[in-house]
């Protein structure tokens, strides 16, 4: 986020910092020990605390939820929550935030009112997925056998539904929105993953787009670039046009970012089979970057950051544009 990773520290208790893309600066956030990064909005960074004792209930819960403001106030604490360190569904748009809390085992999709610290009720069913739009919207996908996207407006006291039913996997870009669905496939169909649609963010008749299952959707310019689970690279052309096999690689995490597409091939947690990887957007030009039981975390025209599975180290490497 502008030239800075944020993570937690955890040689410092947890505690929140930042460092430059190219190391040459880094900051302690704030000095609140078992932080987990939750956002931003902008003017503002999110995070959640949680207890450091060896119980499942305290270890993946966060209750207490706090925001550091952009002109270097220090951190204040906003609101006691209940949220699960797992699936917080979190995202924040600067007069409210969205989250699952409530029951850990069992969490509710919530909002709170920053300026009130009134919580609202939404959804028995937890946020799946949330997305910024335009114009300060947001995008919530809804877990569960209903489903469903709702978009929520500034300022607005109620969502407008989007969607209401399954989604799998979605991206908004535009004035369109485009996701994945088992909409059009038959109740016994062995195809475990839903086919490629865009619909209109305001709402409005779905239009296929391509057969094939889509998970890790991405849309830059023309095109929404996208993998069929842990498997190939697809891109397919924003009105359904034209579809392309990018990579049969095993594709884990891709981000596209200028003209490469940076991402792990093979499971980060086998050292045999691990790979840090780049393509064109083309698809042509593959390259392996590293062999390594690494995690892929961020990447530019030139560089490429990751983290390392042995020693949890974040690292580096300059690559030729």
């Amino acid at each position: 986020r502008d030239g800075w990773l944020y993570y937690e520290n955890r040689q410092d208790e947890e505690r929140l910092y930042r460092i430059r893309t190219d190391g040459s600066s880094r900051e302690k956030l704030a000095d609140v020990a078992h932080t987990s990064l939750l956002g931003f909005d902008g003017p503002a960074t999110y995070f959640g605390v949680f207890h450091n004792e060896n119980t499942p209930t305290f270890d993946w819960t966060l209750y207490e939820l706090y925001r550091i403001p952009m002109d270097g106030a220090p951190a204040e604490k906003i609101a006691d929550v209940s949220i699960p360190r797992t699936k917080t569904g979190f995202i924040a748009t600067g007069t409210s935030v969205f989250f699952n809390g409530g029951d850990p085992q069992n969490p509710a999709s919530l909002k709170l009112d920053l300026a009130s610290g009134d919580v609202q009720s939404l959804s028995t069913m937890p946020i799946g997925k949330a997305v910024r739009g335009a114009n300060g919207s947001v995008f919530l996908g809804r877990d569960g056998e209903t489903g469903g996207i709702e978009r929520w407006d500034p300022g607005a006291s109620t969502p407008v539904l989007v969607l209401n039913e399954p989604v799998e996997e979605f991206a908004v870009e535009g004035d369109w929105l485009y996701f994945a669905s088992s909409r059009d496939l038959a109740a016994n169909s062995k195809k475990q993953l839903g086919c490629l649609y865009r619909v209109p963010a305001a709402g409005g008749t779905p239009v296929r787009l391509d057969n094939q299952g889509s998970t890790s959707i991405q849309v830059a310019g023309n095109w929404i670039y996208y993998t069929q689970g842990w498997g190939p690279l697809f891109r397919t052309r924003i009105d359904g046009s034209e579809t392309q096999l990018l990579s049969r690689a095993q594709v884990l995490r891709p981000l596209v970012a200028g003209n490469w597409i940076y991402f792990t091939s093979g499971s980060p947690l086998e050292a045999l089979s691990s790979k840090l990887c780049r393509i064109r957007t083309d698809g042509t030009r593959p390259e392996t970057l590293l062999k390594a039981r690494a995690y892929y975390v961020a990447a530019g025209p030139d560089w490429a950051c990751y983290r390392t599975e042995d020693d949890n180290q974040l690292l580096r490497i300059s690559v030729s544009p």
